[in-house]
């Protein structure tokens, strides 16, 4: 990755008199380019390496004539190096994200006679990820006093609008890890010229996340950063964590009908209980401007959000061969879908924990 960053002169370091300063000039490269202006510039590269690593495994088994047996599992992983993420201008800094992907599933069927078919389907589906600066300094050890005293990162130290942004990322470390769990089951019908399939879901869907983050510095001009004297600050000090649990059940029916030899009909219904979610150690928070105060929620007051309860979905349609041939298809379908709510939209409530 291309790399072209404003540094500091030799002139520059060597009036540096604090120390804070003085320790963090030694990341910042020197300069191998002076532009037009006579403004010394570190141009150059950073490796942004992509590490891959996936297998896989299906097994299909036959019990006996009337059971099958089929089960399938798959894992990637992955690590990315980010050296600019964030807005960092120079080598060595930037982040590591380590996406890990699973996914399982097993399903049995089972022949009830030659008209019925029931088929049992489990599923986990599971990704988890983190993200960490590739530097990992101890702020103490340089002398800044950010309410950080371990080796996650230094705070991220941008000058001159972006012009040198060292250290940091300032959100990371962080990560999260999302699960499903699927339990299905579903019955295939043949009437003669009707086809039924009934059959329900139930899904559990775990969503757990962290952040720490290690804060963030500006300062207007390199002057300014030479005298240590920066015009904002920000940090969110403890572990910002939550464990969110969300639930959600479903049941459909689905009838198809050859009304005539070239017209097939199709109608069903579903139906989708979408549960309320909750923070699985009672740390949903939220602010109740009748009482100007923090409540918490789940436990002993309202749940983040109504019940998802009343999602009727209809499906209506037809299939038409108009000239009766074989060679063309005319198909019309109608239906109402409903989404399962993602749990970011309340990951902002739970309470930070020190």
């Amino acid at each position: 990755m291309d790399l072209n960053s404003l540094v500091l002169s030799d002139a520059e370091r060597a009036s540096v008199t604090g120390g804070v300063i003085a320790r963090l000039i030694e990341l910042i490269p020197r300069p191998n380019f002076f532009d037009s202006a006579g403004t010394p510039r570190f141009v150059g590269s950073a490796a942004a390496p992509v590490e891959n690593d996936q297998w896989g495994m299906d097994v299909s088994h036959i019990l006996n004539k009337s059971d099958r047996l089929h089960g399938y599992y798959s894992y990637n992983l992955t690590q990315i190096i980010e050296p600019s993420a964030r807005g960092n201008t120079i080598p060595g800094f930037g982040h590591i994200q380590r996406p890990r992907r699973q996914f399982f599933s097993l399903n049995e069927t089972h022949a009830f006679g030659p008209n019925r078919l029931n088929e049992v389907r489990f599923g986990l589906n599971r990704i988890s990820s983190t993200t960490e600066p590739n530097a990992q300094f101890n702020p103490a050890d340089f002398g800044i006093r950010n309410g950080i005293t371990q080796p996650i990162g230094l705070p991220q130290i941008n000058i001159a609008g972006g012009g040198l942004n060292l250290g940091g990322p300032s959100l990371f470390p962080s990560g999260r890890g999302d699960t499903t769990f699927v339990a299905a089951d579903t019955l295939n019908c043949l009437y003669g010229r009707l086809s039924l399939k009934i059959g329900g879901e139930f899904r559990q869907f775990f969503n757990n996340n962290f952040r720490l983050g290690t804060g963030s510095f500006n300062f207007p001009s390199v002057a300014a950063f030479l005298d240590g004297a920066a015009n904002s600050f920000s940090i969110t000090l403890g572990n910002q964590s939550s464990s969110i649990s969300q639930a959600a059940f479903g049941f459909f029916v689905q009838s198809n009908y050859k009304w005539r030899p070239n017209l097939t009909l199709e109608l069903g219904l579903r139906y989708d209980w979408n549960f309320s979610p909750n923070e699985r150690y009672g740390r949903f928070i939220v602010f109740d401007p009748e009482t100007a105060s923090i409540q918490r929620l789940g436990q002993e007051h309202r749940e983040i959000y109504h019940e998802n309860n009343r999602n009727l979905q209809p499906r209506l349609g037809f299939s038409w061969d108009p000239f009766g041939n074989g060679k063309t298809a005319v198909r019309v379908a109608y239906a109402v879908l409903v989404d399962q709510p993602m749990t970011s939209v309340v990951t902002g409530a739970p309470q930070i924990r020190r």
